[in-house]
């Protein structure tokens, strides 16, 4: 196996995460920012996801994380495809990932699967759904 071959089977979604934020996030954020930076994708990105190689990551299974992210942490999760898509457009870039994967135009998609299910979803023997709460 070439080194080439063997730096993008290497190149896990964590490994480039961290690179690109060593690189790139820490020379211009403060140590807080830096580190929050960092931390919400290590906490937030599913473990399987994150250990993958950066090659293997497909759209679909991107987009069901992103599912999975709005129903846990629906804050946090329009910051998550941001992160991810300047990580993967840096791993495009350096040619560490060859494929392309823009998990921010994924979010819609994912943030209008959470809506519905928002107003669908039992909530308290209410007939509205949760789709009630803003409008008493």
């Amino acid at each position: 196996m070439a080194a080439a071959e063997r730096a993008q089977t290497d190149a896990t979604l964590a490994r480039v995460a961290r690179g690109y934020h060593a690189r790139v996030i820490e020379p211009v954020k403060s140590a807080k920012h830096g580190g929050e930076w960092i931390s919400s994708l290590e906490r937030l990105v599913p473990r399987a996801l994150w250990q993958a190689p950066i090659n293997s990551i497909t759209a679909p299974v991107l987009l069901d994380a992103m599912i999975d992210l709005y129903r846990r942490v629906l804050e946090t999760a329009s910051r998550i495809p941001q992160r991810l898509d300047v990580i993967f457009a840096d791993a495009q870039f350096h040619s560490v990932c060859l494929i392309t994967v823009r998990s921010k135009s994924m979010a819609p998609l994912a943030h209008r699967f959470w809506d519905s299910f928002l107003s669908t979803a039992p909530c308290c023997n209410c007939p509205h759904g949760l789709a009630c709460l803003g409008n008493p």
